[in-house]
C-alpha cells in the first residue's frame, strides 16, 4: 500500500514540480504559483483518500475492487468539482485567471495516477512455497 500512496503523491507532487517551473518561466507571478498548489491540494486529498479506502476494501473483499474504485472515482470528481465551483463563486482569489484549469490538469493527472496506482501489481499470484 505505501508503493501506491506514494506513486499518487510522488507523481502529483513531480506535475507541481513542472507546474511552478513553467509558471515562474512565464513570468506569471507568485499568485498563479499559490492557484497551482491550492489545486494540487484540492485534487490531492480527496484522491488520497479514495485510494485509501479502495485498498482497505480490497484487503479485505477482492471482488468489491471495481464497484469501489467507481464509486470512489464519481465521489472524487464531485466532491472536487463541486469545492472548485464554490472557491470560485465565492473567493475572490480564486475568480478570473486559470483556477479551473488547474483544478482539471491535476484533477485528471491524479485520477490518472490513482487508476494507476490501483491497478499496478494486482492479478499477480504469489511465489508458490
Amino acid at each position: 500500500m505505501i508503493r501506491r500512496v506514494s506513486l499518487l503523491i510522488g507523481g502529483t507532487l513531480g506535475l507541481w514540480l513542472l507546474t511552478v517551473a513553467y509558471i515562474l518561466a512565464a513570468d506569471a507571478g507568485t499568485n498563479e504559483v499559490l492557484v497551482a498548489t491550492a489545486a494540487m491540494g484540492l485534487c490531492l486529498v480527496p484522491a488520497l483518500v479514495t485510494l485509501l479506502v479502495i485498498e482497505g476494501v480490497a484487503g479485505r473483499h477482492l471482488e468489491l475492487l471495481g464497484i469501489t474504485f467507481l464509486a470512489g472515482t464519481l465521489l472524487q470528481l464531485v466532491v472536487i468539482g463541486a469545492a472548485a465551483v464554490l472557491l470560485d463563486r465565492q473567493v475572490e482569489f480564486f475568480q478570473g485567471g486559470r483556477w479551473m484549469i488547474w483544478v482539471v490538469v491535476f484533477g485528471l493527472v491524479t485520477l490518472g495516477l490513482e487508476t494507476a496506482a490501483v491497478v499496478v501489481g494486482r492479478g499477480q499470484t504469489p511465489p508458490a512455497a
